[in-house]
This record gives C-alpha cells, structure tokens and sequence, in this order.
C-alpha cells in the first residue's frame, strides 16, 4: 500500500519496513520507469525496422540479379542480331 503525504510517499516495504521517500524520489523513479518503457518500445521499433528492412534488401537484391539476367540475354540476342 502507498499513501501520499504532501512531499513524502509511505509504503511498507517487502520486509514489513515501512519505508518513507520524498515525492522528488518517487519522481524520478516513475521517471526513470516511464524511460525504460520507452527506451524498449524504441528498441522492438528498431528490431522490426531492421526486420522489414532486411526482407526489402533481399527482394532487391532478387529483383536485381533478375533484371542482370535478362539483360544479358538481350545483350546476347542482340549481337547475334548484328551478325
């Protein structure tokens, strides 16, 4: 349970201790939570960037070597054209 005195939050800690700390703490502890929260979401954001972007990289790369190949060929056609 947490009570909320003007500057000072009041819980009883796991041991039974009851535990009293200023507002600026408890401040900065919902603080540095509400960062790690984000730091996360912004680090599963970048795993499914790199993901998406990885998939996009290999269609290319796919898409390329394709294109090279029909080139060729019409490379080939074309000087037996000439002929």
């Amino acid at each position: 349970a947490v009570w909320l005195l003007e500057h000072f939050a009041i819980y009883l800690g796991t041991s039974g201790i009851l535990v009293i700390l200023s507002s600026l703490v408890v401040k900065c502890g919902k603080r540095l939570l509400r960062n790690r929260v984000s730091a996360q979401q912004a680090r599963e954001r970048k795993k499914v960037y790199l993901t998406e972007l990885e998939a996009r990289v290999e269609d290319l790369e796919k898409k390329n070597s394709e294109l090279e190949e029909r080139l060729s060929t019409s490379q080939n056609e074309n000087q037996m054209l000439r002929l």
